[in-house]
């Protein structure tokens, strides 16, 4: 079942919407006597967008089935709505195919994409982090570096050289590694059990993001801090894990303040392949609150930010 975004059917649809509709479809085929099998249906969700749901007469082959029309107020995010509506289903991602398209000239005096109607579910349901790692790594499809799921394992204090290590036997994704992962067994010194096998790498050096996702109970809030990774500031043979160090922008103490108000989770998922632009378009589209802590990050900005969106989220439930 492919997702799509979460759409219900609405009352009636306004007379004049519907014929301005069907005249531009009937402009756009070249087929004067067009017309609805019924009259479309309106449908809700659809953000700054009105959309409807209907079905033609012997229409041609690309209008034939179950049809949703999105009617953009701006034709300069109409255009770019069909674009990446368009560029994802290329890629081969789950979304609804785009059928027809038509500028602001026409009657409908809005831009018009008509895609094929799906059903679906709704984009946040059952969204967890573990979800998100499934998702991250298909939106860095192509794009160089790696992206693994991370964990927090110590943190080095030091004024002059602050810098979070990260680090697992096993969750760490060989796709960041920047030597040969090596499996090896040693033994493990807590729960009493038998030596396990462990996987054993070391990272690159670059810019990187972090990412968490939290419930907020009601809405969903990803956290994302901008990072240096860098080379670990000594040996550690007594560490025969997968591991990582990074520096997080601003600086340890602000970042560390800011996860902590934001509600940031100890585990999250790093990548090398992906920024803040990236994850900021990805919780647009899914309806997701966004916070990003980054080099010119501001304690007292941040907070009070994070009250505006909590008012902001509370008011869109109302």
């Amino acid at each position: 079942m492919r997702t799509v975004p979460s759409v219900t059917d609405g009352p009636t649809v306004d007379e004049g919407t519907a014929a301005a509709l069907v005249e531009t479809l009937r402009r756009a085929t070249g087929r004067a006597h067009l017309d609805y099998v019924a009259q479309p249906t309106p449908l809700t969700g659809g953000f700054d967008a009105e959309m409807l749901r209907f079905r033609l007469a012997d229409p041609p082959a690309e209008l034939d089935g179950e049809l949703v029309a999105r009617l953009v107020r701006s034709p300069e995010v109409g255009a770019w709505e069909a674009t990446m509506q368009r560029e994802v289903a290329e890629q081969g991602f789950p979304t609804p195919a785009e059928r027809l398209t038509a500028d602001e000239s026409g009657p409908l005096g809005r831009y018009l994409i008509v895609m094929e109607h799906v059903d679906g579910r709704a984009p946040l349901e059952g969204l967890r982090l573990g979800t998100v790692l499934t998702q991250i790594p298909s939106i860095a499809r192509g794009l160089p570096g790696g992206t693994a799921f991370m964990e927090d394992y110590s943190y080095h204090m030091d004024p002059e050289n602050e810098g979070i290590l990260g680090a697992h036997m096993l969750e760490v994704d060989p796709d960041i590694a920047s030597d040969k992962p090596r499996i090896e067994v040693h033994p493990l010194g807590i729960g009493g059990r038998e030596a396990p096998a462990r996987l054993c790498f070391s990272t690159g050096e670059g810019e990187a993001i972090t990412v968490s996702l939290v419930d907020m109970g009601g809405r969903m809030r990803m956290i994302v801090n901008d990072v240096r990774a860098c080379a670990p500031f000594q040996d550690m043979p007594w560490l025969p894990v997968a591991r990582v160090m990074w520096k997080p922008y601003p600086d340890l103490s602000t970042s560390a303040e800011a996860w902590i108000q934001a509600g940031g989770a100890h585990h999250t998922v790093l990548s090398y392949q992906l920024n803040q632009a990236h994850m900021r378009d990805f919780c647009s589209m899914l309806g997701i609150e966004f916070v990003h802590i980054g080099k010119h990050t501001d304690i007292d900005t941040l907070t009070r930010d994070l009250m505006v969106n909590d008012l902001v989220w509370r008011l869109q439930r109302a």
